[in-house]
């Protein structure tokens, strides 16, 4: 009886201790997944305020954010993955809330503004293997369009900023509200298309407002743009070949940043280094528009250095690298460039100095690009007579070197010079008139 008994205890006590041991499991358990979350939610100011709906919310978002850890823990244990993800601020959103951060909406007018696709002749030489606009002065930082569909606002106007700096020597940041809010031929936070918001900068509004006078809020409102707040103004645009990433490199070198539009798949949220080259997007359709800012090859692979606009707290500081060569989610089905932008203080009206007869060249305010027709009438028929408009400060007390300051651009104080020739300054690339004054 005594054996039985003793035997009894101990096999209660051996219960005791499995039934502590599960309980402490799912203990630990759920701190494991709890703890990940916790951090999640401290890093990127997450808080779905519990002690409203009894935690209900935080629930739901917490399942979804373990859905995407188990995703990315899985894709990122594979072997020979070229790229990796990783946790950001959309590892909780749904899908609804993701497709707030596309907005790339084909026209059915596409070619309203693109008569003729730019075809680009080789030069002489090999492309260099790699090229990178990431640091480039004329590129201002990466920004964020927040849960707006506006990426083809962003699209517009980052090579936009890039044409109108390589042209002048002075770094622009200019503003995407504006087409948000102005432009007819898009729909602002419900997408839109980059080459329609060029065509309204344009032929529309004549001007591109910089960002300091025509900030961004994420948010549709009436359009409050005016003339004033130029600070670029397109004087061309178009297309480049398609499915050609050869065409593609060189109108990266000849004119700086593209314009791109590609389809976007699951994982493209949770990218974090590497090149991507999921096989989800090929099928699936054009839903965000990108700029494309260089290309490499990284372990025998090819690609496309590409610019996003969901903040430097996405990828890599703001950046994706996406194969290059094989069309990878379309991004190279519609690549568009700006060719040129219009001169600083530019001439309004321009007359040959000929006593025997006189006539005028195209007027810029159209947005005609007529510094070869100036070029050409300089060598046919002598100094060109010009009005500008000036900005007093600096325009009085200019010296020596290239002028360059863009407060004239705004400017309603006119006056009359004479153009006698033009060049190149040596050391800043930038072109010039040679103008004589009065």
């Amino acid at each position: 009886m005594f054996f039985f008994l003793r035997h009894a205890k101990f096999f209660s006590a051996f219960a005791i201790l499995v039934i502590l041991a599960i309980i402490l499991t799912a203990v630990l358990y759920n701190r494991s997944a709890d703890d990940p979350w916790k951090e999640f939610k401290a890093k990127h100011g997450k808080d779905y305020e519990e002690f409203k709906d009894g935690g209900k919310e935080d629930a739901r978002r917490k399942q979804i954010f373990l859905t995407t850890d188990a995703k990315i823990k899985k894709h990122n244990s594979q072997e020979n993955v070229t790229y990796q993800l990783g946790h950001n601020k959309f590892s909780d959103m749904t899908a609804e809330e993701l497709t707030k951060y596309l907005g790339a909406v084909e026209p059915a007018n596409e070619n309203r503004s693109l008569p003729s696709t730019i075809r680009i002749n080789m030069t002489e030489g090999p492309l260099p293997t790699s090229l990178d606009y990431r640091t480039h002065r004329c590129l201002p930082a990466v920004k964020n369009q927040r849960n707006c569909g506006s990426c083809w606002a962003f699209s517009a106007i980052a090579p936009l900023e890039f044409a109108q700096c390589k042209k002048t020597g002075v770094p622009v940041v200019l503003s995407e509200q504006q087409l948000v809010d102005c432009d007819p031929y898009n729909s602002g936070c419900e997408g839109g298309w980059p080459t329609d918001a060029w065509d309204y900068l344009k032929y529309l509004a004549g001007g591109s407002a910089k960002q300091s006078l025509y900030p961004y809020t994420a948010t549709e409102s009436t359009c409050k743009y005016s003339s004033s707040m130029s600070g670029a103004k397109i004087s061309s645009f178009g297309s480049l070949a398609t499915l050609d990433s050869i065409n593609m490199q060189l109108g990266l070198q000849s004119y700086g940043p593209i314009s791109v539009a590609i389809s976007v798949a699951k994982s493209f949220f949770s990218y974090k280094s590497g090149v991507y080259n999921d096989v989800t997007c090929d099928n699936l359709g054009i839903s965000h528009a990108v700029v494309v800012v260089g290309w490499g090859t990284l372990n025998g692979l090819n690609y496309w250095i590409v610019r996003n606009s969901w903040g430097s707290d996405w990828g890599m500081n703001g950046y994706i690298l996406i194969q290059r060569g094989v069309n990878k989610c379309k991004i190279e089905k519609h690549p568009a460039v700006i060719q040129s932008v219009i001169d600083t203080c530019q001439a309004i009206s321009f007359i040959p100095a000929r006593v025997s007869s006189y006539g005028s060249f195209n007027d810029p305010n159209v947005g005609y690009d007529i510094s070869p027709y100036m070029q050409a009438g300089l060598m046919g028929y002598g100094v060109i007579s010009v009005i500008i408009t000036i900005d007093k400060d600096s325009f009085f007390n200019y010296q020596n070197g290239v002028y360059i300051n863009t407060a004239c651009d705004n400017s309603t104080d006119y006056h009359a010079i004479v153009i006698v020739g033009w060049g190149t300054d040596g050391s800043s690339g930038i072109d010039y008139w040679i103008v004589r004054n009065s």
